[in-house]
């Protein structure tokens, strides 16, 4: 394969704009990956309660809101102390 060929070979992939969406998403998730500390995003407690209330009581998660709330304020989010402790 000569050098000419294989310019036009890349240049030919690098056009296709799923190419370059990956590459972005990529870009995104490493930024994101550098910046947020593990277990550190906002809903991140909510996630691990949720797979450990699946894992010890074999059921989904119920999320009960408030009636009239327009902030979705939850009333008693089900909160493990074992799951508690690890924050």
């Amino acid at each position: 394969m000569t050098t000419a060929s294989a310019r036009h070979t890349i240049r030919h992939f690098i056009r296709q704009p799923g190419f370059i969406l990956a590459a972005i998403n990529f870009c995104l998730g490493l930024v994101w990956m550098t910046v947020i500390r593990p277990l550190d995003a906002p809903d991140e407690p909510a996630h691990l309660e949720a797979i450990m209330q699946v894992r010890k009581e074999y059921k989904l998660p119920k999320v009960h809101f408030a009636p009239g709330s327009r902030a979705g304020e939850i009333i008693g989010s089900p909160s493990d102390a074992e799951t508690r402790a690890l924050f």
